[in-house]
């Protein structure tokens, strides 16, 4: 799922000028864009978050197969659950 490209394009800074809560908020913000309400394009926005909607699926779709870093196989999960 690296597309560098696809990703530089949410990689605005995000500052919510709240409390310490948002602070963490904006710490924990993988991806983030900026629209400008002069000029908004609902197309552009709507095509924006197709693409966000894309790559979480990815990311959903590699922890389900046991790809993500933290995760386990799938097959490993169940030979462990056939053991207890």
């Amino acid at each position: 799922m690296n597309q560098p490209q696809l990703t530089a394009c949410f990689s605005d800074p995000i500052n919510l000028y709240g409390n310490h809560l948002s602070a963490q908020f904006e710490k924990a913000t993988a991806f983030a864009k900026r629209y400008q309400l002069a000029g908004f394009s609902l197309e552009l926005f709507w095509n924006d978050l197709a693409a966000l909607s894309r790559m979480l699926v990815a990311i959903y779709e590699a922890e389900r197969l046991g790809k993500t870093p933290f995760s386990e196989a799938p097959e490993f999960r169940e030979h462990r659950s056939q053991l207890l």
